[in-house]
């Protein structure tokens, strides 16, 4: 799993210099102590000598210190993206992101928390007992930094378009999960309700999958604060620790922050492949003959019209439906309550806007028949783009429509 953030220099890249300044440095002072030798130091000789010396172990110290942060950094970030790795491996055999675990005084079990079907919170600590990570980070605990800290996990959780990634059994299948993913992208990824990054310049990108460390000091920066906040410092923001940060001695900033966007979790699901699997289609190809003088319920010898695929809405009913008439032979078309009539019109893809079509998983046909044959036209429009309204503005909903001929026996 890619990951953002910056590289920090590693203790390898700093060897080689490190060894050819100690081994000159050392080569000089032993021709100093070999020509003191000979000669006798004075005082002020032994006190450059010294001097030399000090700067010599404040330089090594120095060094030692910055090669053993940086390996830290490495290893958080690898144990970071470790995370992610398993948390998209779960969102493949699920069909959603795992919801965080509970946290209470530093303490976690590594359950996911969920509230029926959906998550309790969007940010808490990392669920690895859920995701079946035995020992997932570098600390004397599960779901701990190296610093001996529980990493904090967050996910983006926006109900108001249909896309709360954790919500258990809201994608029907790993290509209805993908359309979820989309319509955060299509709404521009800049909401500021949900979980998202901020760089330097306050501008903020909302994120699938955020996972951060406290670093040395043990304790989040700005603007990574909150216990249960949705809001990140970018990840490629510079981390300014010293050889004494600690949690006694905080840095400026020294947190770790990996975030996995919306188009690297679709890539590794692979989602182009799969959406184009599950097409937006009709699962009703044509009806029967009726026999006359039969009643239809939604109790009893329900008929129904149904469509899958595509984008479909969190709630209320999946799709949204329009017909170029509402009643033939006897028979009406409901929605899939039996609630309210389906939106007529005899042009439905050019007249009618979003907000005029019926609502619901499908159609129903209610009524008593009567004889003779009629021909309608069904449409159903999908969630492509959310929040939409015109067809002749520009939505991007994708419709489809059908014709059906209801004739019944004379």
């Amino acid at each position: 799993m890619p990951y953002h953030g910056p590289t920090a220099v590693g203790a390898e890249e700093r060897s080689p210099l490190m060894k050819r300044l100690l081994r000159s440095t050392f080569d000089t002072l032993g021709g100093l102590l070999r020509w003191g030798r000979k000669s006798g130091f004075t005082l002020v000789e032994l006190s450059v000598v010294l001097v030399i010396l000090g700067l010599l172990i404040s330089l090594g110290v120095g060094f030692g210190t910055n090669m053993v942060e940086n390996a830290q950094v490495q290893k958080n970030r690898a144990t970071e993206a470790l995370i992610a790795e398993s948390v998209v491996n779960f969102a493949i055999n699920n069909r959603r992101l795992p919801c965080p675990a509970t946290e209470t005084a530093g303490v976690t079990t590594g359950t996911e928390a969920l509230t029926g079907a959906t998550c309790t919170n969007s940010t808490g600590a990392v669920p690895y007992a859920t995701l079946g990570m035995q020992r997932t980070v570098a600390g004397n605990n599960d779901n701990q930094d190296p610093y001996y800290s529980n990493y904090r996990y967050a996910i983006y959780r926006n109900v108001a378009i249909g896309a709360d990634l954790g919500a258990d059994g809201n994608a029907t299948s790993l290509g209805n999960f993908c359309n979820i993913l989309q319509k955060p992208i299509q709404s521009g990824l800049t909401n500021t309700t949900f979980l998202r990054t901020v760089d330097a310049n306050n501008v903020t990108v909302n994120q699938a999958i955020v996972i951060a460390s406290s670093g040395p000091d043990q304790t989040f920066n700005t603007p990574n604060t909150a216990a249960l906040g949705v809001v990140f410092a970018d990840p490629n923001r510079a981390i300014s620790t010293g050889p004494n940060v600690s949690a006694a001695n905080p840095a400026i900033y020294d947190d770790v922050v990996t975030a996995v966007s919306f188009g690297e979790l679709m890539g590794r699901l692979k989602c182009p492949k799969v959406a184009m699997e599950e097409q937006f289609r009709f699962t009703t190809d044509s009806l029967p003959t009726f026999q006359p003088n039969v009643s239809y319920t939604a109790a009893v010898n329900p008929l129904r019209i149904a469509a899958m695929g595509g984008v479909q809405r969190a709630a209320g009913g999946a799709y949204r439906w329009c017909a170029n008439i509402n009643t033939a032979q006897g028979l009406t078309l409901r929605n899939a309550g039996d609630t309210a009539n389906i939106q007529s019109d005899a042009n439905c893809r050019a007249n009618q806007d979003e907000v005029n079509w019926t609502q619901s998983d499908s159609v129903l046909l209610i009524g008593s028949t009567t004889a003779g044959s009629t021909n309608l036209e069904i449409f159903v429009r999908d969630d492509n783009q959310p929040n939409d309204q015109t067809v002749a503005a520009g939505s991007r909903d994708r419709i489809i429509s059908r014709r059906f001929s209801i004739t019944v026996a004379p």
